[in-house]
């Protein structure tokens, strides 16, 4: 399995670097991944920003103000319009799971250069979207601090855009640059 950013490559031969929900649904989604890792994947996920939230909640005292982290919700700039919010959730992670499957899938991606391609973008969608909704493009980094905080308003909207922009990315990516580059080295 491919590793998903250089933050990962000592984690990527045990289980790909999968940190995200919405990247492990669009692997699912293109098969490229079974039922029964994504479920495991996403299940550890879940359990790991549940963990680091409630370390978060232990070490930094003042994390309570700003609920360990969970976000908020969208933003007056976009005039607090969840239907905004979910788009834009959908579209920042439309850009992400995009520069994933091109760089990390695509056998003519320049070899090495995926963490710095894959962080590089997650750095740009969070300049554009953490004024917006906070820029979770993942729905795991969201679910952890909910739990620990309590803090559920708006929850859906950080699970439903991230994973809708990520599995259209997903298909998009893979039936019509990813497939055929596979093709073509095959050839």
């Amino acid at each position: 399995m491919p590793q998903l950013g250089s933050w990962c490559t000592h984690l990527g031969h045990v289980s790909g670097g999968h940190f995200n929900p919405a990247i492990t649904l669009s692997f699912l989604a293109t098969k490229r991944i079974n039922v029964k890792n994504a479920i495991g994947y996403i299940g550890f996920q879940l359990i790991g920003a549940v963990i680091a939230a409630a370390v978060n909640k232990a070490i930094l005292p003042a994390s309570e103000k700003v609920k360990y982290g969970v976000q908020t919700g969208p933003s007056a700039l976009i005039g607090n319009s969840v239907t905004a919010g979910f788009t834009v959730e959908a579209i920042l992670t439309f850009f992400l799971v995009t520069t994933v499957f091109m760089t990390v899938l695509h056998k003519k991606a320049a070899a090495g250069l995926y963490g710095f391609t894959i962080g590089g973008m997650i750095f740009l969608d969070h300049i554009v979207g953490v004024p917006l909704t906070g820029a979770s493009m993942n729905p795991a980094r969201t679910f952890g601090p909910a739990l620990i905080s309590g803090y559920w308003d708006y929850h859906w909207m950080y699970w439903a855009g991230p994973i809708v922009g990520g599995v259209i990315a997903g298909l998009i990516m893979n039936y019509i640059f990813v497939k055929k580059s596979e093709q073509e080295a095959a050839a």
